[in-house]
């Protein structure tokens, strides 16, 4: 089981943020994030007493792509990755204050164990002396979203 953590945050994150995903489908883990289904996307300003949201984000496409762009600094980050490698994410949303914080996750099961990815027969197993190589692309840039960035 792999997940790979990209946490984001000041100057990169503020309320002036934007984020895109190209998933097919977002669920909520729990009773917050499903209070927030709406919102996934926003990125709010630091908030008080704001409790995290986990979102899973499951695709239809071959390459998943993340961005994370705010216009006022002229800076973004592009996360993408093959959904073969990684069949979804986990976006950790924490905009508490002093403990905001964004994170973009490419994972190959949910957070909820290893007995429940068994059971829903989504957990990823190899063979002996199988071997598989996995992949994220992490983009930086500081100008204006190229469109192509979007597919």
């Amino acid at each position: 089981m792999y997940l790979y953590h990209i946490n984001l945050g000041y100057p990169l994150l503020d309320e002036n943020a934007e984020l895109f995903i190209n998933s097919a489908n977002v669920l909520p883990r729990d009773r917050e994030a499903a209070d927030a289904l709406d919102f996934w996307n926003q990125i709010h300003p630091p908030t008080p007493n704001f409790a995290e949201q986990c979102f899973y984000h499951f695709y239809n496409t071959d390459i998943a792509n993340t961005i994370v762009y705010n216009a006022n600094i002229h800076t973004g980050i592009q996360i993408k990755f093959p959904t073969e490698h990684f069949p979804q994410s986990v976006q950790w949303k924490m905009m508490r204050e002093r403990d905001y914080v964004l994170g973009l996750e490419p994972c190959t099961a949910t957070l909820d164990g290893r007995h429940l990815a068994r059971n829903s027969g989504s957990i990823l197993s190899l063979a002996p002396r199988e071997s598989k190589k996995f992949s994220v692309t992490v983009n930086l840039f500081n100008h204006k979203i190229p469109q192509e960035f979007y597919k």
